[in-house]
């Protein structure tokens, strides 16, 4: 696995950053006792690009604060939007009958295909991480649909694909905004539980950049 830079600041991370949105679950799977920091299952450098995914798909879903307010990531129509945002406007245009609102419309679902596109390249390394694991994966997102009474998310549906065809599956099943938005919020949602389940794993990821912070004092004070 490639190793990641992460900031510093992301031993905080672990905490649940969704933590109003989503009620804590913990799996309880058999699988986890050898997938908990192993090489070959939820490790260090696993947690680290697990938390910098979360973190890249909430800037897409709810934007980035600035000084002036919140920031959309998406950039549509010369302005830009958090999918919440989209969201609302793909209903106000679906409900409209008007000529302009229908080419708005139509300008949106072209937008949209872009908005997949890069979706993919953003989850792409972790589905190469995960590939050779796919059964383990299904194991764990099938506990969690039931725990979070999700049975009919379509991340079930995804981790259920052929390997090497997820990608097409997000073209195929995600026909709206809104149903792309509830996708990725079942992703977050399942990757913070996966997170929780693998508590060593976990461990050992704080264990590491706490090492790295004192290193990097050390070599601050040493110059």
């Amino acid at each position: 696995m490639k190793k990641l830079l992460l900031p510093l600041i992301a031993v905080t991370l672990l905490q649940n950053v969704n933590a109003n949105e989503f009620p804590a679950l913990t799996l309880e799977a058999e699988i986890l006792e050898i997938v908990d920091d192993f090489q070959l299952g939820v490790n260090p450098d696993t947690v680290g690009m697990i938390m910098k995914l979360r973190r890249d798909i909430n800037k897409r879903r709810f934007g980035s604060k600035t000084n002036v307010g919140v920031e959309g990531f998406y950039l549509f129509e010369g302005k830009k939007w958090t999918l919440q945002m989209l969201i609302e406007l793909e209903t106000q245009l679906m409900q409209s009958n008007s000529a302009g609102d229908k080419k708005r419309l139509a300008s949106l679902k072209e937008f949209f295909q872009t908005i997949k596109d890069e979706f993919i390249d953003l989850v792409k390394p972790f589905l190469a991480d995960a590939r050779g694991a796919k059964g383990q994966m299904v194991i764990l997102i099938t506990e969690w649909s039931i725990k979070a009474n999700r049975q009919d998310s379509q991340l079930l549906n995804w981790s259920a694909t052929k390997e090497g065809e997820e990608t097409t599956a997000i073209y195929s099943k995600l026909l709206t905004i809104k149903s792309f938005d509830q996708f990725c919020a079942d992703l977050l949602y399942f990757l913070e539980t996966l997170l929780r389940s693998c508590p060593k794993a976990c461990a050992h990821f704080k264990q590491i950049m706490e090492q790295k912070q004192s290193a990097s004092a050390k070599a601050s004070s040493d110059k």
